[in-house]
């Protein structure tokens, strides 16, 4: 079998196996990657390495192949030519131009160190396949060869294919993950608000945070400070990955009594001055390069995480994140901090109204309700509807909705639950001008920073007030709700009412979240099948198509054509008027060969010029001769340029028939070329643009 041959075969398997491990350890999946290529393709030796975050060595994450010792011989050193002077190797320029690398081990500058192991194992050369990583990292795939050199026949398009493929997978895994991770943070803040609710006091529940961080998002550290009645930030709780870890940051704050002495200290004081989550990167911030170079346990830290808290007046305490993971503060993670940072307001209020909390443990279930509402809502309507009813099962209101302005002067009810009346001028009124002061920027729009009225009115005393729901920082909505008694309104309600329009529009802005997450998986998983120029099927898209279509035409007794198509002389339209030119010249014949073949159908671009057709269902070969000359017009009409210029290109098929060639996808498809090969051989020559792979096989120099 021909070494392409081979690579086809390791390929598909690839594919196999990249969709059968998207729920395994990608380690895992990469070191069965290695063996599969070792396999098929006869090496001695198949390893995958990552660039590091200092971009000075690769670290080796799988590796195959009866020579596999010599790759554990390259993990005891850094290589030293990635990012160093010695920018030669095949390593460096991979990962610096992102082609695949060829070279001779007598002239690969990336193993200069390692000269005799690579004639201790024989190894003669290698090729460099470089890819993306899931995190934006840059990785690369070597393929060792010995004596016999397998790989330097091959095309390009392989590795390059291999390294698409490779990268699909692990954007595809990406995805998954981060929609495990965010339902695992939903279900981590049900757990914590309930837990805030058991908690005996404020320290207690700060220390609940940074154990659930730590546990359930895999931080390096989390601590909390709090600002003391002096205005310092003092150490309240600290957890680590180890006992040692924790004990290294108490000690950093031990008879610490200023707000910036310590780096990470003036990061917090950043957060709290800016009432915003700051994220500082150890690689751009030489004080905090500093501080974790100051505990040789606190090194590994790469990026540092500062969350404000706030209580109902003033700054409150920061919570602070760390993580040996650059990439660790996802947009997921950022969406769970920022709901912690809001738990541990309301734990705060919760602590220092006791007595009321205890006199309302009705409201405050319901208000606990909601946050499991907004974890667990899957959808917007029953979101909306969950929240009016749970507010209203409260006992506290008699009527509940969530509405926004119509084209005239009222609301429309988008979700609502209680009497069943329509709302009043009253209601409306305070729609009105909660809606209208969210966009006047107000940050409560019915209170400034308490979230009360900003003037002296009777809005605490009417039996309607209206709260507005934000839906990315925009105001969205407005929660209206109708008092059951006309008192009920107190200060401590406001502020718990607005503690709701702000979990909804947490819960909307996740239910967007999950809907961008979802876009863009199906979007990943159309580009892994299909030709993003054209939008036609791609070679991964036909080979799950083919078998499926030859089993068809078996089952029904009827006639599938395979065609490949290529265009005559499309190299000197590029050549003469640009690749722009060459773009929209295949663009367009994709489209009129859509127009020209039928519904059961299936067209391929396989790249460059080249197209396969699957023509299904044919009665016969009359048939067959029908459609091909309807191709042969759609390719051959001249494509209109600029200002009235035309371009116009032939076309050359070549075609086999099944059952009369019966044979798997790969061979039809070799068949076919191979009388694709034939005619252009003689394109000017001929009476007709195509040959047919069975009369060439009964008379071979006639077409």
């Amino acid at each position: 079998m021909l070494a392409r041959e081979r690579f086809y075969l390791a390929l598909g398997e690839a594919s196999r196996l990249f969709a059968d491990t998207l729920g395994m350890p990608v380690e895992q999946t990469l070191e069965q990657l290695t063996e599969l290529l070792v396999r098929h393709l006869r090496l001695p030796v198949v390893w995958i390495g990552l660039l590091a975050g200092d971009a000075k060595r690769v670290d080796i994450l799988a590796a195959s192949g009866p020579a596999r010792t010599f790759v554990d011989g390259l993990q005891l050193s850094p290589i030293p030519e990635v990012g160093g002077e010695q920018g030669g190797g095949s390593i460096a320029e991979a990962l610096r131009t992102g082609d695949v690398v060829r070279r001779t081990s007598a002239t690969d500058a990336s193993y200069v160190a390692w000269r005799d192991r690579l004639e201790q194992f024989s190894l003669r050369g290698s090729v460099v396949v470089p890819f993306r990583s899931l995190d934006g990292l840059l990785g690369v795939v070597v393929l060792h060869y010995g004596d016999a050199p397998v790989l330097t026949d091959l095309g390009t398009d392989l590795f390059i294919r291999l390294a698409e493929d490779l990268s699909v997978f692990l954007e595809r895994r990406k995805n998954m993950v981060d929609l495990l991770r965010l339902s695992d943070y939903q279900q981590a803040i049900s757990e914590l608000l309930r837990d805030f609710l058991a908690a005996p006091s404020m320290a207690v529940a700060y220390a609940q945070v940074p154990r659930l961080l730590v546990e359930r998002t895999q931080a390096f550290a989390a601590w909390v400070l709090e600002r003391n009645a002096g205005g310092t930030l003092q150490l309240v709780t600290v957890h680590g990955q180890s006992t040692a870890i924790s004990a290294a940051i108490a000690d950093l704050h031990e008879g610490l009594d200023g707000i910036a002495i310590r780096p990470e200290m003036g990061l917090a004081l950043q957060a709290l001055q800016s009432e915003q989550a700051i994220i500082g990167n150890i690689e751009h911030d030489a004080q905090l390069q500093a501080c974790c170079n100051s505990s040789v346990l606190l090194a590994p830290i790469r990026v540092f995480g500062a969350w404000p808290i706030y209580s109902d007046t003033e700054p409150l305490a920061v919570l602070l994140v760390t993580s040996k993971n650059p990439h660790y503060f996802s947009a997921s993670l950022q969406v769970l901090l920022h709901q912690l940072s809001d738990a541990l307001h309301i734990a705060d209020r919760q602590f220092k109204s006791l007595a009321e909390i205890q006199h309302r443990t009705i409201l405050y279930q319901a208000l606990l309700d909601e946050g499991d509402i907004v974890l667990a809502a899957q959808d917007e309507i029953h979101l909306l509807d969950n929240v009016c009813q749970r507010l209203v099962e409260s006992g506290l209101f008699a009527t509940v909705w969530i509405g926004r302005p119509d084209v005239g002067h009222g609301f429309t009810h988008l979700a609502s639950a209680g009497l069943e009346t329509p709302s009043s001028s009253l209601e409306d009124e305070q729609a009105s001008l909660a809606w209208r002061s969210g966009f006047s920027q107000y940050p409560q729009p019915l209170g400034v920073g308490l979230g009360l009225p900003a003037r002296t009115d009777q809005t605490t005393s009417q039996s309607a007030a209206a709260i507005p729901i934000r839906r990315g920082s925009q105001v969205w909505g407005v929660l209206t709700v109708v008092a059951v008694h006309p008192d009920i309104f107190s200060r401590d309600l406001m502020k718990l009412l607005s503690r709701v329009a702000l979990l909804l529009g947490h819960g909307l802005d996740e239910l967007d979240l999950k809907g961008v997450l979802a876009a863009e998986r199906e979007h990943q998983s159309w580009l892994a099948t299909h030709d993003p120029l054209t939008g036609l099927a791609n070679r991964r898209g036909l080979d799950d198509y083919f078998a499926q279509a030859l089993l068809r035409s078996a089952r029904h007794g009827r006639i599938l054509a395979v065609v490949m198509l290529d265009l005559d002389d499309f190299k000197p339209v590029n050549d003469s008027y640009g690749h722009e030119a060459g773009d929209l010249l295949l663009k367009d014949i994709a489209q009129r060969l859509l127009a020209v073949v039928r519904r059961t159908d299936f067209l391929v671009r396989l790249g460059g010029d080249e197209f396969v057709l699957l023509l299904e269902d044919l009665e016969d070969l009359t048939d067959l001769q029908a459609l091909l000359y309807k191709i042969q017009k759609a390719v051959e009409t001249p494509f209109v340029w600029s200002e009235g210029s035309s371009i116009q290109v032939r076309a050359s098929m070549g075609l086999t028939v099944f059952p009369m060639d019966n044979e798997s996808p790969e061979l039809l498809l070799r068949h076919a070329d191979q009388a694709l090969y034939a005619i252009k051989e003689r394109k000017h020559q001929r009476s007709q643009c195509w040959a047919s792979f069975i009369d060439l096989r009964s008379a071979p120099v006639a077409l």
